[in-house]
């Protein structure tokens, strides 16, 4: 608001004060140094609370009606015989019971993540995959334990071999050595002999026997040996053919498992068996949800029965407001407290309609008023009651 309307609402209301703005002898003025622009803000000012009045008048006029509904409502229910009236109280008993469950229950329910809905449509078959993947799951596990067990039984026949292969080589040393002994104890005897003349024919015998022992029992380990190590390398290639029958199990497997749970967004069969569960605790929430209501739907159905027999209109209200209409106390304060706003609205109605008489009056003086150009008068009017249709 400029200095200019200030200035003008202050020169007006001391022209109330003095009450030197209208009377019944005169005719309305401002002052005799009022210029066309007072007279066309003061038209502004008055039209703008015309307005704002007519707006208030409205609002408290729709409050009022609407509290009058509400006693008509309250007086309809009051006439209801003892029968109706506890068939009516239980309804909204029930009602109420009703929308505090539903409340419960959508607070309760959670929209689980997209990877969990997606199970909607294949229900039926999502048990199944369970399981299907469980015993991939079991076979990738086996597969996996004998890679391990055959690269372990591989890694041991490569230690046996190495092994054999020392021994075989420690063998053919032990022959030399044998030999060698028996060629220099056989020298020995032969010079004892062809010197001394001493008989060598018991010593000759056991050393003989000895020569003949060592050499068979180097014989027999050095078979072994070699049995063992062909034995050997055929279970290494036993165990290498296993091997790899397992690794392709082993891969074929774990293809097809990261292909279900990429598909179903999982990372295990129990990750899947969990988002089972949620999908199906939301299922079942949701479906308790839809009895709530539907049970809610019937009590509505045969309250609005009610209503409409006994021509309530408001049933919207009731709903919403169902704790101010359960019991008799409940509804007695809930009289008194709309019949005290009924009566407070009346009293602003009658000061509003005052107060616009009183504006309008001004308007219609400055209207009449013969030393000003009224027709920018009658335009600021028309301007500003247009604006407001």
């Amino acid at each position: 608001m400029t200095n200019k309307i200030k200035e003008v609402f202050y020169r007006l209301l001391k022209y109330r004060i003095n009450k030197k703005l209208y009377t019944e002898e005169t005719d309305f003025e401002l002052n005799d140094k009022s210029s066309m622009d007072d007279y066309v803000v003061y038209t502004n000012a008055l039209c703008d609370q015309v307005i704002r009045t007519s707006n208030h008048y409205k609002n408290i006029s729709d409050e009022y009606r609407q509290n009058c509904e509400i006693i008509k409502i309250l007086d309809t229910i009051e006439k209801f015989d003892k029968k109706l009236k506890s068939k009516f109280e239980k309804l909204l008993v029930e009602l109420s019971n009703s929308k505090k469950e539903r409340e419960e229950l959508q607070k309760r329910i959670k929209t689980p993540n997209p990877e969990v809905l997606k199970m909607e449509g294949i229900e039926e078959k999502i048990p199944s995959i369970i399981n299907d993947i469980e015993k991939a799951e079991e076979k990738q596990r086996i597969a996996k334990s004998d890679m391990n067990y055959l690269e372990g039984e591989k890694e041991y026949l490569l230690y046996q071999k190495q092994r054999l292969e020392k021994a075989t080589k420690a063998v053919g040393i032990i022959n030399i050595i044998v030999a060698t002994i028996f060629a220099i104890s056989m020298l020995i005897l032969v010079t004892i002999y062809t010197i001394y003349e001493k008989e060598i024919i018991m010593p000759g015998i056991i050393l003989f026997g000895v020569a003949l022992f060592s050499g068979l029992w180097i014989y027999i380990f050095r078979r072994f040996c070699r049995h063992e190590l062909i034995l050997n390398g055929k279970k290494q290639k036993r165990a290498v053919v296993l091997l790899n029958k397992a690794k392709l199990k082993y891969v074929r497997h774990t293809r097809f498992l990261e292909y279900v749970y990429k598909k179903h967004g999982v990372i295990s069969s129990n990750s899947l068996r969990e988002n089972w569960s949620l999908y199906t605790g939301y299922k079942m929430e949701i479906q308790k949800y839809k009895r709530v209501a539907r049970h809610a739907g019937g009590i509505v159905d045969e309250f609005e029965k009610i209503v409409e027999k006994n021509d309530i209109t408001g049933s919207n209200y009731i709903i919403d407001n169902l704790m101010l209409f359960k019991t008799k106390g409940q509804r007695n304060i809930l009289y008194k407290e709309v019949t005290e706003k009924i009566k407070n609205a009346k009293i602003t109605i009658q000061n509003i309609e005052k107060e616009q008489k009183e504006i309008l009056g001004n308007l219609n003086e400055i209207r009449l008023k013969e030393d000003i150009d009224t027709t920018i008068i009658e335009k600021i009017i028309d301007s500003k009651f247009q604006n407001t249709k």
